[in-house]
């Protein structure tokens, strides 16, 4: 895609995915214009599908985030000294992702979708025959269907032993943070300067003042000012609860202070 604009990313979902894939049941995006406009929400309606957003500034919460890094770490090695036309290397790029192994379900994404290895090379049809990869045109629907859900069982397995292995690496670094609906927190001020504002980001505060209005799954909260008004939707890993603790002293007989 050349534009990233509304009605461009509509086109492309409908021609390129709903068409040829089938209509999902949610659509995971960022915040971008194109993903808050009317004309988004609209096309979503048509098609009944439910819109889950990314909290704002927190990428790692988009899978596509960590697919764009892959694809860049690829482009880098095409291009070398060389920029100019490091587009051309997009193709290649989505061709070997699709024919590598994926760490967290065990398999390439290609075989994941389509049930048969991806053939980077004609040569490699016979050898794929012998070893029962693949299988002439003329086999049984039912057998196609049962190694898909074989497949299938598989990545779902997979998945669920990633998400233990993640799990356990996070909680050795981090402790579990909730809040409550009505919570007043702090979340960190993502304001840039602006000469027109007469705004210096380095003066201003470094959080803000919110109250927690919605929860929204294990870690995003939709905040709001003081006055209860919408603000957006954030990560945990943005929101502070400041304790103000207070130290007693202990006044002696002859008013001196023992802290």
């Amino acid at each position: 895609m050349r534009k990233d604009a509304a009605a461009e990313v509509i086109k492309f979902l409908e021609n390129e995915v709903f068409h040829i894939f089938g209509v999902p049941e949610y659509v995971h995006s960022g915040n971008g214009k194109q993903f808050v406009s009317d004309i988004f929400r609209q096309f979503l309606e048509k098609y009944g599908t439910q819109h889950i957003r990314t909290a704002f500034y927190a990428p790692q919460a988009n899978a596509a985030e960590r697919v764009k890094r892959s694809v860049l770490q690829i482009v880098r090695s095409y291009i070398k000294g060389d920029q100019k036309n490091w587009d051309k290397h997009l193709s290649d790029a989505a061709f070997a992702l699709r024919s590598a192994v994926h760490s967290a379900i065990n398999d390439t994404p290609y075989h994941a979708v389509f049930g048969m290895p991806m053939i980077q090379n004609a040569a490699s049809y016979e050898l794929y025959r012998r070893l029962g990869a693949i299988r002439d045109a003329d086999c049984e629907v039912g057998m196609v269907a049962d190694k898909t859900q074989l497949i299938r069982n598989k990545i779902v397995k997979e998945l669920k032993l990633a998400h233990e292995r993640s799990k356990k690496t996070y909680n050795t670094r981090s402790r579990e943070v909730k809040f409550q609906i009505g919570q007043v927190v702090y979340r960190r001020n993502f304001k840039q300067s602006s000469q027109v504002e007469n705004y210096n980001a380095k003066l201003a505060p470094k959080q803000v003042k919110c109250i927690v209005l919605k929860i929204i799954g294990n870690s995003m909260y939709e905040l709001g000012d003081s006055s209860g008004k919408k603000i957006g939707v954030y990560h945990a890993k943005d929101i502070f609860v400041y304790v103000v603790s207070y130290v007693l002293c202990c006044i002696s007989s002859v008013g001196d202070c023992s802290c």
